[in-house]
């Protein structure tokens, strides 16, 4: 899915970069600019591509667009006819010239939280119910399904961006030379940094570097399953130990973790996860009761582990595929109690004294350790 937003997002920036100088352009540089703003704001790439120096056939470039692709690009188009642009002062110097352009435009953050939220949650319990992984194809459709129905049900934010176009004189006539990267931005309504931010809060690729190195860890070991991070501490918080049996009132929840083990392999009648040499599984088994008034929603990634040397983990990616009893964005009820089992992958060298579920409320933090 990143790979396709990437490629899309490319495509605008090609398209907004691209020419053809077969077709006449205004006089001045303000003219170009602003004939340049309208059809971007109109996603008229022919009039865009007029604006440009150079040339260029783009017109192939749309002939293999999927379904996904084309209800986004669809979608960046709503978000593009609300762009708004001031032009200042422009600075002329022979043949060439810049033009510095403010666009306030939409930011399709909240439409694109929405849409993966749901795309998530629809592919992961298809993958529940049939036990298999799904093609590209189904996969596909499910964000296509996601994007039609769950775009319209936010309200976006907006933006501003501060940006200097270069202009050329080509052949006698003002022609944009090239454009800023940032204007990618602004032409997908900031898809690329949503979809981005999503992926960092959900517990994506972490790029750790040289001087986050886990000394305890055989250096040689893959990490291909460890979705981690190292973190700050905890700040002022004072920490609470709770032993197991022992509730916590979290979040208008009351949480009761029952039991911790270890495990180097987790299996079920279908599949099998053995944990690498250096590293193990972590599982927690725990309840969940609402002791608020309304209706609330949890979910096991709330809950992150955290171990002495001071890193975060994420639950294991695949877990929910050998818990009995798991937890995603349900809903519970008022005085309604439910079971989860949430699974951790970590080094060997964490013993159970040294890491433990950490819940921050502002004041406190409770601190489940695994023994």
């Amino acid at each position: 899915m990143k790979k396709t937003l990437s490629l899309l997002l490319a495509l605008a920036l090609c398209f907004s970069l691209a020419a053809c100088g077969s077709k006449s352009s205004p006089a001045g540089p303000e003219d170009v600019v602003t004939t340049f703003c309208e059809a971007l704001k109109a996603y008229d790439f022919d009039a865009m591509n007029a604006c440009m120096a150079g040339s260029a056939d783009t017109s192939a470039l749309l002939a293999d667009y999927s379904d996904l692709e084309l209800a986004l690009l669809d979608r960046m188009k709503e978000c593009a006819a609300q762009i708004s642009y001031t032009l200042g002062e422009p600075a002329v110097s022979g043949d060439t010239a810049t033009v510095p352009v403010t666009f306030d435009y939409v930011d399709c953050t909240n439409a694109m939280t929405a849409v993966l939220d749901a795309y998530m949650e629809d592919l992961i319990s298809a993958v529940w119910e049939t036990g298999e992984d799904l093609s590209e194809d189904e996969a596909l459709a499910f964000f296509k399904n996601a994007v039609e129905d769950e775009w319209g049900s936010v309200t976006n934010g907006r933006l501003t961006a501060n940006i200097s176009v270069p202009l050329v004189q080509d052949g006698g006539k003002w022609a944009i030379s090239g454009l800023p990267e940032e204007l990618a931005s602004v032409i997908s309504a900031n898809m690329e940094t949503a979809v981005n931010g999503y992926m960092e809060a959900d517990g994506g690729d972490w790029d750790l570097g040289e001087e986050e190195a886990y000394e305890p860890w055989d250096s040689e070991w893959s990490d291909d399953w460890l979705e981690y991070e190292q973190y700050d501490g905890f700040g002022d918080q004072e920490p609470i130990t709770v032993k197991f049996g022992r509730s916590i009132d979290w979040e208008g929840f009351r949480l009761t973790f029952t039991d911790c083990r270890e495990s180097d392999v987790l299996e079920n009648s279908e599949a099998e996860y053995r944990a690498e040499e250096g590293a193990k599984f972590v599982i927690y088994d725990f309840t969940v009761e609402n002791i608020s008034n309304e209706t609330l929603n949890f979910s096991n990634d709330m809950l992150y582990l955290y171990d002495d040397y001071g890193f975060r983990y994420y639950e294991f990616y695949d877990d929910y595929l050998f818990c009995e009893d798991y937890l995603w964005y349900t809903d519970i009820e008022p005085g309604e109690t439910a079971k989860s089992t949430i699974v951790y992958y970590i080094p060997v060298t964490a013993d159970p004294d040294m890491y433990f579920i950490g819940l921050e409320d502002g004041e406190h933090v409770y601190e489940v350790y695994g023994e």
